[in-house]
């Protein structure tokens, strides 16, 4: 799955070099893009392609498997609120 974001002014997530293996399995290879913040982000691809492989490493649930290997990472901004 390649993924290219142009135009991200100020982004709120940026992912960087993803890559998840599933034993000896790699199903996510160099995944890196940036979230703009107040935007919707659609992931479109053939089937098998890794799309919800990705959105399961974003929610983190690819931690209940034992066999998961993951590397890179993924920063997200979180703004403060205003304390009223």
């Amino acid at each position: 799955m390649t993924v290219t974001v142009q135009n991200v002014a100020q982004p709120h997530i940026i992912i960087e070099n993803i890559n998840l293996w599933y034993g000896e399995k790699q199903a996510l290879k160099n995944i890196s893009m940036e979230i703009p913040r107040n935007s919707v982000t659609a992931l479109i691809g053939p089937s098998s392609c890794g799309k919800s492989t990705f959105i399961r490493y974003l929610k983190r649930m690819n931690d209940l498997f034992k066999n998961c290997r993951i590397e890179g990472k993924v920063l997200i901004e979180i703004l403060a609120g205003s304390g009223d």
